[in-house]
């Protein structure tokens, strides 16, 4: 398992070699996330060649928002989604990233959890998967409560429908709470690697406080140890898979209500001191049981 951060910001890929120098001095092993971006020929050869280099990986190259067109009821951009998303595919192969990280979620209104907008969305992937398996890419599914891929169960289905080699999950239990499994957050992190544990190439670590000062109760995003999750039995679980995954830290920015600013109460966590922080919580708690991180 190696341990990578994701910058809220974004990484500034233009300058590998501060970049570089940023997440040696932040105590990882890599960037766990690495931009969407029109990168020309130049900018990959730079990026890779400096970061094999340095001995450091290139995590998943996020494209969170875009897996929402693959269910919209316009044809039209059903067609405009797959086909962005087939060509940033390519920057992943020529990069040589862990994965396309790819999230299915939207601020639109409506029922976002209908049977049409699943059957879209399972034809959707159906047309994407096949390039993700020629160039040899996999396509992680990052899930997120705004949208239909927000539960364990979700992600089960959707990897049983689509059924393609290629298609991951990117682990992210936080994205996934609600006020029925925040009592038991043990159980539901366990039930996480029991439903789709076999599809895990990638994880994210945070953590996340259920605020029941409130009238009505609220969830928020925590840095990782501060919150509910189990970190020994998070990392011991993902010590079992059998794939090579990458744990990324991510959000410590200003966060509030589902890791959104529109939230009235903050709490900024957003320098890199505080990404070491996290890394070394992460670190002595893999120390502690006996678990191998990079």
């Amino acid at each position: 398992m190696k341990l990578g951060v994701g910058f809220w910001s974004g990484a500034n890929v233009g300058d590998p070699l501060a970049l570089i120098a940023r997440l040696q001095a932040i105590g990882v092993e890599g960037c766990g996330m690495v931009p969407e971006g029109d990168y020309t020929p130049e900018q990959i050869t730079a990026l890779r060649s400096s970061f094999a280099e340095a001995g450091l990986f290139l995590g998943e190259y996020t494209m969170y928002g875009a897996g929402w067109p693959l269910a919209s009821e316009s044809a039209a951009a059903r067609r405009d989604g797959v086909t962005h998303i087939q060509r940033h595919l390519q920057h992943c192969a020529d990069l040589g990233v862990h994965c396309l990280g790819l999230s299915v979620i939207t601020d639109e209104p409506g029922d976002l959890w209908n049977e049409d907008v699943w059957t879209r969305l399972v034809g959707g992937f159906a047309e994407l998967m096949p390039e993700a398996e020629r160039l040899g890419v996999d396509i992680t599914l990052h899930p997120g409560n705004r949208g239909p891929l927000d539960s364990p169960s979700q992600l089960r289905r959707l990897l049983d429908q689509v059924a393609s080699p290629r298609l991951k999950v990117m682990l992210d239990p936080v994205n996934m709470t609600n006020h029925r499994v925040v009592r038991n957050y043990t159980d539901f992190l366990n039930y996480c690697f029991d439903e789709v544990g076999d599809s895990i190439v990638g994880a994210h670590a945070k953590d996340v406080r259920f605020d029941d000062t409130h009238w009505v109760t609220k969830i928020d995003e925590m840095p990782p140890g501060s919150g509910l999750i189990d970190y020994e039995v998070y990392l011991k679980r993902l010590a079992a898979l059998d794939t090579d995954i990458i744990f990324t830290i991510e959000h410590l920015r200003d966060i509030g209500v589902s890791g959104t600013v529109a939230s009235p109460v903050f709490h900024y966590f957003g320098t890199d001191h505080e990404l070491t922080r996290a890394r070394n919580y992460i670190h002595e708690v893999a120390g502690r049981i006996g678990v191998e991180i990079g």
